[in-house]
């Protein structure tokens, strides 16, 4: 191995960390910036209005429809509909999944025939299902 080779092979290998560093360290800046809430803030783009607000849910108008949150993967629309059959009588039992796999996403919509039932429903909010705590509140419409 002569000296220009040498040189060339090393000019290469320093010229590639340097890149590496320079990537490592804007990728690192920008995952700070994010947990900071740095960009978004400011841009406007964060979806929650305040520090308190717990998500999409939470203060959705009494509705006949209820989200259902945190359900077991295994569940199904006959699942969801025994859960809640007590409470009254049940338009709507559906458990969201997957379109490519087909695996429920662990969260569905129940829609009930009376508003009261789906108010009465509410205290399923909590519970344990299969060793998972539901999240159970009124359903908002779509955006």
């Amino acid at each position: 191995m002569n000296l220009s080779s040498f040189l060339s092979t090393s000019t290469f290998v320093i010229a590639a960390l340097v890149i590496l560093f320079a990537v490592g360290a804007f990728a690192y800046y920008r995952l700070f910036k994010r947990r900071q809430g740095g960009s978004n803030a400011s841009k406007g783009r964060n979806h929650r209005s305040g520090s308190n607000d717990k998500g999409r849910y939470d203060n959705a108008q009494p509705n006949q429809q209820l989200y259902v949150g945190n359900l077991p993967f295994r569940s199904s629309d006959d699942d969801l509909y025994d859960m809640f059959y007590d409470y009254g009588d049940i338009v709507e039992a559906r458990v969201i999944r997957d379109r490519r796999s087909g695996r429920s996403k662990g969260f569905g919509f129940i829609t009930f025939e009376e508003q009261e039932a789906a108010t009465q429903a509410l205290e399923m909010h909590q519970r344990d299902c299969e060793g998972r705590v539901l999240v159970v509140r009124y359903a908002k419409p779509p955006a």
